[in-house]
């Protein structure tokens, strides 16, 4: 939450001199002038020295305060900031909401006081108070004359940040707007921390969306600016997303591995969802299923239910009952949403209840407006279709999923599909396309598969086709007592609980029989 700035001189002290000049400046040109020196140096201290920042804050009269409430706001941000290093916890004194909405506030105190408000409400995941108070602020902001957003021009982009980020969690349109004017406000107010945490943001938000391309190039953007430990977490969560949707599985442990020395503060929920789409087996889930658990017991019922946290935790579940649906199952009882009826769909298709999956994949289809929602609703629902023998709208809608999941290589939502879907829808598009399509779904061979030995790949490899198991036996000249003990093992070493598991992972992994 920033100081009120001037647009003038912009002459940085370096950490250990604020406090000198603040009072060399109070003395001698009056408070006022040593406020506006302090908010010249808000975004280059909050991330070097946020103590002196807050030192400078205190070294002003009490009689500031009175005057500019905003200050109290700065202060309580700061001492947020010094305490775990989590500003998305800030909590605004409530003793200045009166003054938020005098008309004998200054008009730049005003909105000061209101984002400190919105601050609040998010972090409290009071999503419908934070975007009440928003469209608050934007009214006041619109107010304004060109005098005063030209005096507020280095103030502005820290608050438009925290306004794009309540319309963010709140899953509300106009987001991606705010933030690209936080960023424009900030490289033109040479505020570079800030204009990367702008970028960082909105690089998250279009990468979650599915808009790959332009996600890839706000990643870019933040990325050429000067590195912010303290606000890097979405940078680097857009940046393994992105790998995991191209299936840079490599590349997105490297990106997760950076991501695990920061600290992911409100975006805990994002995180769980994204770590969830890195899980190719049941091995693989079993910590996440603890995370999960850990994760919901640290945060309340309204920041679990703040609509961006809801969609994240809905869509992680989702991951997880592919791989134990005894454990996790993500469908609602009552689905409003694309995701609602996508989670209904892709549990159906898995468990062969097809005409409910193709019902709700076409409800996620009318009700998505994102690719990465619409391509997963469309895919879901062909793989449906193809399964109850309605082959040509199966190819048709896979045909359409298909070509958005090539116009942004977003090769994902392949993942919601059990292996026996993807076979069968690929066998019935046309070949080119279907050769492509089990080429991006089989990218890349589950890591347990290396640690079998050649016998049990061999014995795994048997089972990918539908002969009873003593035909199987028979044909690796053992008994089936010797088969079933085999499987046993082969099946702990997956990470599986049946034949139908562990073949759908031998597919995935390119040992079906030729």
């Amino acid at each position: 939450m920033p100081v009120e700035s001037d647009a003038g001189d912009r002459d940085i002290a370096e950490p250990g001199e604020l406090t000198r000049r603040i009072r060399e400046t109070a003395s001698t040109e009056g408070w006022p002038k040593a406020r506006q020196l302090i908010g010249r140096h808000w975004d280059h201290l909050l991330v070097a020295a946020p103590r002196e920042l807050l030192d400078a804050v205190h070294s002003l009269p009490a009689s500031s305060l009175v005057e500019e409430p905003g200050l109290v706001v700065a202060a309580t941000y700061l001492q947020r900031v010094l305490i775990d290093g989590d500003p998305s916890r800030f909590s605004h004194d409530i003793r200045t909401d009166e003054l938020a909405t005098s008309p004998g506030t200054p008009l730049a105190q005003r909105l000061i006081l209101l984002t400190g408000q919105i601050a609040t409400a998010v972090g409290a995941g009071d999503a419908e108070r934070a975007l009440t108070v928003v469209e608050a602020a934007r009214a006041e902001l619109a107010s304004a004359t060109p005098e005063d957003e030209a005096h507020m021009r280095p103030t502005l982009p820290h608050l438009r940040l925290q306004w794009a980020r309540a319309m963010d969690v709140s899953d509300r349109m106009g987001a991606a707007d705010e933030y690209e004017r936080a960023y424009e406000l900030a490289q033109l107010t040479d505020q570079s921390h800030l204009a990367r945490r702008a970028a960082a943001h909105l690089a998250w938000l279009q990468t979650s969306q599915g808009h790959l391309d332009v996600g890839e190039s706000w990643i870019g953007r933040a990325g050429a600016l000067e590195s912010n430990p303290r606000y890097d977490a979405p940078l680097y969560l857009a940046r393994a997303l992105l790998c995991i949707d191209r299936n840079e599985f490599e590349s997105a442990a490297v990106e997760f591995a950076r991501l695990s020395v920061l600290p992911v503060g409100e975006y805990w929920a994002a995180s769980l969802w994204v770590s969830s789409m890195r899980v190719r087996s049941a091995v693989e889930a079993v910590p996440l299923h603890a995370e999960l658990a850990r994760q919901l017991d640290r945060h309340s019922e309204a920041e679990r239910e703040a609509p961006a946290n809801r969609r994240y935790l809905r869509a992680a579940r989702l991951r997880l009952s592919l791989f134990r649906p005894s454990v996790h199952r993500a469908s609602p009882s009552d689905p409003s949403t694309s995701l609602d009826h996508l989670v209904i769909a892709t549990e159906a298709l898995h468990r062969g209840a097809y005409r409910t999956s193709a019902v709700h994949g076409a409800q996620a289809v009318d009700r998505s407006h994102t690719p990465r929602g619409l391509a997963s609703a469309l895919l879901v629902r062909a793989a449906a279709l193809s399964s109850l023998k309605q082959t040509s709208h199966a190819v048709d809608v896979g045909l359409q999923a298909q070509a958005l999941i090539d116009s942004g290589r977003l090769y994902s939502p392949y993942r919601l599909l059990p292996a026996g879907s993807i076979e069968r829808l690929a066998d019935q598009m046309p070949a080119e396309v279907g050769a492509r399509l089990l080429t991006l779904a089989y990218g890349q061979r589950a890591p347990e598969i290396g640690s079998l030995t050649s016998r049990q790949a061999e014995i795994l490899r048997a089972l990918t086709d539908d002969r009873p198991l003593a035909e199987v036996a028979a044909s690796l000249y053992i008994s089936v007592n010797t088969l079933k003990s085999a499987l046993k093992k082969i099946y702990g070493i997956l990470g599986v609980n049946s034949r139908q598991q562990a073949a759908d992972i031998a597919r995935r992994s390119g040992l079906g029989r030729p």
